[in-house]
């Protein structure tokens, strides 16, 4: 798919975010033009370009936001020009104060990452940082999805981050979310990310996601 023909198809796609987020959750992100109103504090967007393709060429990672439908429904869009292998990084840190959320308080119990488009196959790791330093981390794998299926959903457990240092849960200062990021990360990848959000489950759900039914798995909306 060209680089133009991906971008143009984009506006089409924002029609369907609006049907997102059926489950009990706490939106952290969802790309509107204000960073500052979701829970997930202020965002940072970032891009590393690791290698380029055989005529040059880069990549982007930018903030897509449209006032064409209901809501201020936009995205986080990564493009990369052929044979370029680029990494994106989107850092929540309430501009380096720290975000003081207490996850344990809040009864989150894992994170949803929603997208409109993945042309193909991407390892993505979500990284988290406590307020006296202590880390945890955790990969997934996304999944090529056309802009015609839909949005698509990757699940992560909060119960399969590994911790460093003994992360504190009651005060994560950061969350940071870095995509395509290994030795066999994707060239010339395009995706477009919707939405990050926490699960956070209401008491008639809680009993079955502790007993195995959040698990890093996809659903299709």
């Amino acid at each position: 798919m060209s680089k133009t023909v991906f971008h143009a198809l984009i506006a089409c796609s924002f029609a369907t975010l609006a049907t997102a987020g059926a489950n009990p959750t706490l939106i952290l992100d969802d790309f509107d033009a204000d960073p500052n109103d979701d829970a997930g504090g202020p965002r940072d967007i970032s891009l590393l370009v690791d290698t380029a393709g055989p005529f040059g060429g880069g990549a982007r990672f930018d903030l897509v936001t449209t006032s064409m439908f209901e809501g201020d429904i936009g995205a986080a869009v990564f493009v990369s020009d052929p044979g370029v292998t680029a990494r994106g990084v989107i850092t929540w840190n309430n501009g380096g104060n720290g975000l003081a959320l207490d996850a344990a308080a809040l009864g989150i119990v894992g994170f949803e990452f929603d997208f409109a488009a993945v042309d193909q196959e991407f390892p993505m790791r979500i990284e988290l940082r406590d307020g006296s330093g202590g880390t945890g981390s955790a990969e997934i794998r996304i999944d090529p999805i056309l802009l015609s299926d839909g949005i698509q959903t990757a699940s992560l457990a909060l119960a399969s981050i590994n911790s460093f240092g003994g992360l504190d849960l009651t005060d994560l200062s950061e969350i940071q979310l870095v995509f395509n990021f290994r030795s066999d990360r994707a060239e010339g990848l395009d995706f477009v990310f919707t939405q990050f959000r926490a699960v956070v489950p209401t008491p008639g759900t809680a009993a079955m996601l502790a007993m195995g039914g959040l698990l890093a798995s996809r659903r299709r909306r």
